[in-house]
């Protein structure tokens, strides 16, 4: 919930004002980041996305490392 306090003003300017919205809508900016890895885009150019994702939409709790979205979404639930 304090993420959500922080980042509250940015979020619902956007149109994200609950946290179920912004759950959704952070599934989707990663899905997004997967799609250019797995369609071959340059990693620079996949940077400068999680970049914008980051410091123009405000989704600073994404994972900024670009080798975390290259790897398995499965590996999150292994030991």
């Amino acid at each position: 919930m304090r993420l959500l306090n922080e980042h509250r003003k940015k979020m619902n300017s956007m149109g994200y004002g609950t946290w179920k919205n912004i759950v959704e809508e952070s599934l989707v900016r990663v899905s997004v980041i997967r799609y250019l890895i797995d369609h071959g885009y340059r990693d620079e150019d996949i940077r400068k996305e999680i970049e914008i994702e980051h410091k123009y939409y405000g989704f600073v709790w994404l994972p900024t490392d670009i080798e975390w979205y290259k790897g398995s979404p499965l590996s999150l639930f292994e030991d």
